[in-house]
């Protein structure tokens, strides 16, 4: 999951990314997708994938500067890609920060494939 910014040159910047794993399969369900806020910094940006009894969720604040990662915050000067393992299970779910990046932008994939592709390091990590 990731969060896109304000436009540069016609091209919305990606903000944060997240990658969610668990257990073989755990992703094959039904989800629910909710959007709150915009790019244009007036208010709060909120991402949730639902699908009972997990939740994904994204949070920035209004002033870019923090992100909560399921309801963990963090400084986005510091670190802007998360890999939350164990998703499936709220109560065992550990979040890892893999450090602060320059985001693909404009690529053809959808932005966590174009930026693992660019970072081969982060596999180590997620899978």
């Amino acid at each position: 999951m990731w969060i896109l910014g304000e436009k540069i040159d016609e091209e919305p910047q990606p903000l944060v990314l997240v990658y969610f794993t668990g257990p073989e399969d755990w992703h094959q369900r039904s989800w629910q997708s909710k959007f709150s806020g915009n790019t244009k910094n007036e208010h709060r940006i909120i991402h949730k994938l639902l699908s009972p009894p997990v939740a994904l969720e994204i949070e920035v604040t209004i002033d870019r500067k923090h992100v909560l990662i399921q309801g963990k915050e963090y400084t986005l000067l510091d670190s802007n890609v998360f890999v939350v393992k164990g998703a499936n299970d709220p109560q065992t779910q550990q979040i890892e920060s893999l450090g602060k990046y320059t985001l693909p932008v404009g690529s053809k994939a959808p932005l966590a494939i174009s930026a693992l592709e660019e970072n081969p390091e982060w596999k180590s990590h997620i899978e």
